[in-house]
């Protein structure tokens, strides 16, 4: 009996180990998720007043924390940034930092709707996508353009207007282009629908 608590004792005290170890391994991922997010946000403002748009604001996402320590949103946000364009027209931008495809996944149920109610008013409607290196502004008419729905992802392709721009830092950024849905059938071979 005395041999089954100590053997008992060890795998609890591993076990605890090692799930010390996965939260400390997911707050590390956590940590480097935020990074990254904070990051391509301050990208996305440097271009956007790159591009002349006027009154960039980055929305702020109001955050509480429960009694157990949990932070949750406090409301939800229509997008990550709004700024006034060309004759006034409003601007939305959603931003994004996922390599090779953006999955529909990454974005939540109200920023999809966000996008298109402010797509269908007519406002400057696009999603700021970032691999890591490049960032592109891609309007978002070419998402609703494609059957871009739950279970799927998007690749950017080269089509439509589409031009690069520098900023002083020696970073470049494109506006324009379009997606096109990933075949995910066809992974291995790299074709696409």
């Amino acid at each position: 009996m005395a041999r089954f608590g100590r053997r008992f004792s060890s795998t609890t005290l591993a076990a605890i180990g090692l799930a010390q170890g996965s939260e400390a391994h997911s707050s590390a991922l956590q940590a480097g998720r935020q990074r990254r997010g904070a990051e391509t946000e301050e990208r996305v403002e440097r271009a956007l007043r790159a591009r002349g748009f006027a009154l960039v604001e980055k929305v702020e996402v109001p955050f509480g924390t429960t009694q157990d320590g949990v932070r949750f949103a406090r409301r939800k946000v229509s997008g990550d940034f709004r700024a006034v364009g060309p004759g006034g027209l409003s601007v939305l931008v959603e931003s994004k930092a996922y390599p090779d495809r953006l999955p529909h996944s990454a974005f939540k149920p109200h920023q999809i709707e966000s996008l298109r109610a402010h797509h269908a008013a007519g406002g400057i409607t696009e999603v700021a996508w970032t691999d890591g290196e490049v960032l592109r502004f891609i309007p978002w008419a070419a998402f609703e353009a494609v059957e871009f729905v739950k279970g799927s992802s998007v690749v950017f392709v080269l089509a439509g207007s589409f031009e690069s721009i520098g900023l002083a830092r020696g970073e470049t950024f494109t506006v324009g282009g379009s997606v096109e849905v990933y075949d995910r059938k066809h992974h291995g071979s790299g074709s696409r629908k």
